[in-house]
């Protein structure tokens, strides 16, 4: 069994692996401090090169421990050699307010029985705001395509010009995380604007140092 809480917001845990599992399973308990948003990522890689993913978001409360699977999209044929697994709190606007989770029996495995706790894909378009806000100098931006689209995610400053661009793509749907390094920014107020097909929508992150 393992654990973390609002003042560790972040479990890796990483282990051999040499099979092509098709899900994730574990047993979560999620004592969910006001808002916040538990994320579970699993990740098969072969040779440091991840080839299959899945990804769960959990926004209610699991008091005893609930059984989650989620389904593993692979973007290669070769088997991993790796498995790796992050459990994340994502405050709600910065504040964690007392969560705990605790995760036992991790395990990857092939498809069968019923599928308590899935991923399923995004209904909708949504730029979320960026975490942590205020901050120095690494920030982490979320979005979620419910269809596959052509994506672009660029910062701007307040003046208008494009200061970088962090996606520029297709994207399958899903929900996707993105790192901003503003290393090299001033200090200041900086919006973030996503276009995918006819959506757009733009919010602003702050950078302090």
């Amino acid at each position: 069994m393992v654990g973390g809480s609002g003042l560790s917001p972040l479990l890796s845990v990483v282990f051999a692996i040499s099979s092509r599992p098709a899900k994730f399973k574990s047993y979560l308990k999620f004592n969910r401090g006001g808002k916040d948003t538990l994320i579970v990522g699993a990740f098969l890689l072969k040779d440091t090169s991840t080839i299959a993913h899945g990804q769960l978001y959990i926004t209610n409360n699991m008091a005893g421990y609930t059984q989650v699977q989620i389904p593993l999209m692979y973007v290669s044929n070769a088997t991993p050699d790796t498995g790796a697994v992050t459990i994340q709190v994502r405050p709600y606007f910065g504040s964690i307010s007392g969560t705990v989770f605790y995760a036992d029996n991790i395990s990857f495995e092939t498809a069968s029985g019923v599928q308590l706790l899935s991923s399923p894909l995004p209904r909708t378009y949504t730029l979320e705001q960026n975490y942590p806000n205020p901050f120095n100098p690494n920030t982490i931006i979320g979005y979620s395509i419910p269809t596959r689209s052509y994506v672009t995610l660029s910062v701007f400053n307040t003046f208008g010009p494009k200061v970088a661009e962090l996606v520029s793509g297709e994207k399958d749907a899903g929900a996707y995380d993105v790192t901003f390094d503003a290393g090299e920014l001033a200090s200041g107020m900086y919006p973030y604007r996503i276009q995918a097909g006819s959506f757009v929508q733009t919010k602003k992150l702050v950078v302090v140092k």
